[in-house]
């Protein structure tokens, strides 16, 4: 169900040769088109089927990813960084069947739609980057990436990390864009270990170079744990978050 926002009108669409569900749907900026996962097929072991996208008007369906079960399980965190290109993850699976975050399924593809499609694994390698980068978020202008987990910024373009813009040692989570000279990192209590900003939501400047706690829990439970999907409006003056 795709939801106007303006005027709160609904409208189902249908996801042709899909699996049972869709999920990590995602629109791009111009809103034309959105981006899902398709899961489940029937089978236990066949939950993540593949990264599709289709036009908003329900038409251009397409197919950019299929799973085969061998090389990656899952998809994650697909997100667009302007109308033509994505970036996205693969996950692996352990043999315990948990998911394989690890080494290479932590780097993730940024890939232009207008390119033809890779017809092979092989093919895929050439869009993958070579930093490890997840949990990402996308600047407004889609010039720069926010890898949360590790606490650094990549230009969209070169795809290298910004030399004077590595939080590893103190930041790294959960990440969002509150504008294009803002993000903000929702740190869990785990990472990066001795790092003042532990359990807190904070906000990275990085044209004035400063951070600041926006929220903190560290006072008010015992156990605390804030819930690492943080949104901002589109405007920056707006943050949404569960605890």
């Amino acid at each position: 169900v795709l939801v106007d926002v303006k005027t709160g009108v609904e409208e189902s669409i249908r996801v042709p040769n899909s699996g049972e569900y869709v999920t990590f749907l995602h629109v791009s900026p111009d809103d034309s088109q959105f981006m899902f996962v398709e899961e489940g097929n029937g089978r236990p072991d066949d939950r993540h089927v593949g990264l599709s996208i289709m036009n908003v008007d329900g038409t251009g369906y397409r197919r950019i990813y299929t799973l085969d079960h061998k090389s990656a399980f899952y998809m994650d965190r697909p997100i667009w960084i302007d109308n033509n290109r994505i970036i996205f993850l693969i996950r692996g699976q352990t043999p315990d069947g948990d998911r394989d975050f690890d080494g290479d399924f932590n780097k993730p593809f940024i890939y232009d739609i207008r390119d033809p499609l890779p017809q092979s694994f092989e093919e895929w390698l050439e869009y993958r980057l070579k930093m490890q980068c997840s949990h990402v978020a996308v600047s407004p202008n889609g010039e720069t990436i926010g890898c949360g987990s590790e606490g650094y910024l990549l230009d969209s373009g070169t795809k290298e990390m910004i030399a004077d813009q590595d939080y590893s040692s103190q930041l790294g989570s959960h990440a969002a864009f509150t504008d294009d000279a803002r993000i903000s990192f929702t740190q869990q209590h785990t990472r990066p270990e001795g790092s003042p900003y532990l359990g807190k939501v904070v906000i990275v400047d990085w044209v004035r170079r400063a951070i600041t706690s926006l929220v903190s829990h560290e006072n008010r439970y015992e156990k605390y744990h804030i819930q690492p999907n943080f949104h901002t409006s589109h405007d920056g003056k707006l943050g949404v978050y569960v605890t």
